[in-house]
């Protein structure tokens, strides 16, 4: 059992009123760390990234839709669009469901997880389809190709035409003739060269709208990323609640801030766990030292608690000492935040 003495109990304050802290402004005591602000925006980034990616599987899908019921126009794409909305929002609550019931008490509802798995898989193929088939739409080079191409095939077509009825008593001319050979190789060659850079193009459309299928593959796979990390973290928040409801339950109500009952602290108490040693009377501290222990025994609280709560979602009774001390430390806190109040200090 440790025993404090008045001297290791006046090196610890002394510790404390000269901590960095105690020397830093008002306004960045209040700021919020690093840690913190991706703390608090990691459900944010989740939440958008997970309807980001399913506006994009809807996007490329609805290619998929369009092609598949022949539709066109702005009537045929909001059809594409109900339809698509329709089946994110299948897949986003039955997944969801899904997940929270495995994450939570890692049991499978074959209803929910066979909807899921339908529409993750009709989502996968039809974005995958529809990846494919938008790209080859809106990239498709046989169009430019085409029209490269036409103005010197037709000149060649009319040419030899106009060679062809060049006639004598009804048989083609022998000058013309000679034209009709030399225009007729050109002109199969010119249409090889178009059929050549035709094929290459289609070739490299092909590839080009099988890579975008399977990127959209990938996009369906980090949604399902994203809907998991987000399960993780809506469960450890319900874990952490859960908890505090058991604490308040089990030790009186006390919540992360307490304010209890007053305490008696003026006079040394020896050999508990949790306890400051004959702190100061609160009324003889300086401002600043007020300041200090308020923050000081906000932490040391919230460290005990924070213990309590882990013992709790374990299915553990929180330890005697883990009890003793959070009294104790938020009795102590409560005569120091009175006395800031009392003083008008911000803590």
């Amino acid at each position: 059992m440790n025993t404090f003495t008045q001297e290791d109990l006046q090196a610890e304050m002394d510790a404390i009123r000269n901590n960095k802290a105690d020397r830093m402004s008002e306004k960045e005591l209040n700021a919020k760390t690093v840690f913190e602000k991706d703390e608090q925006d990691n459900g944010t980034i989740w939440t958008v990234l997970i309807y980001l990616l399913a506006a994009l599987s809807a996007v490329t899908a609805s290619f998929f839709i369009t092609h598949l019921f022949n539709l066109s126009g702005v009537a045929g794409w909001v059809f594409a669009g109900i339809i698509l909305i329709g089946w994110e929002w299948l897949k986003n609550i039955f997944t969801g469901r899904s997940m929270r019931l495995w994450v939570g008490s890692g049991k499978v509802n074959p209803v929910f997880a066979g909807v899921a798995i339908i529409c993750v898989a009709g989502s996968v193929y039809s974005s995958f389809e529809g990846g494919r088939i938008g790209n080859k739409t809106i990239n498709d080079k046989s169009g430019p190709i085409m029209a490269k191409y036409a103005d010197d095939i037709a000149q060649y077509e009319a040419k030899l035409q106009t060679q062809y009825n060049t006639t004598w008593k009804g048989r083609v001319t022998s000058a013309a003739q000679k034209q009709i050979a030399i225009l007729e190789p050109a002109l199969l060659d010119l249409k090889a060269k178009r059929t050549a850079e035709l094929n290459s193009a289609d070739a490299t459309l092909e590839n080009e709208s099988t890579l975008i299928g399977y990127v959209t593959i990938l996009l369906e796979i980090l949604l399902l990323i994203a809907h998991y990390q987000n399960t993780m973290r809506l469960h450890e928040e319900h874990l952490q609640i859960k908890a505090k409801r058991n604490l308040q339950k089990r030790v009186g109500g006390i919540a992360p801030v307490v304010s209890v009952q007053a305490p008696v602290v003026s006079a040394p108490v020896m050999n508990q766990v949790g306890y400051r040693v004959g702190i100061k009377d609160p009324k003889l501290e300086r401002d600043i030292t007020i300041q200090a222990r308020v923050r000081d025994y906000r932490k040391r609280l919230e460290k005990h608690v924070t213990n309590a709560e882990q013992a709790l979602a374990n299915g553990l009774e929180v330890p005697e000492r883990t009890a003793n001390a959070m009294e104790n430390n938020g009795n102590i806190l409560e005569q120091y935040e009175n006395e800031a109040a009392r003083r008008g200090l911000t803590v």
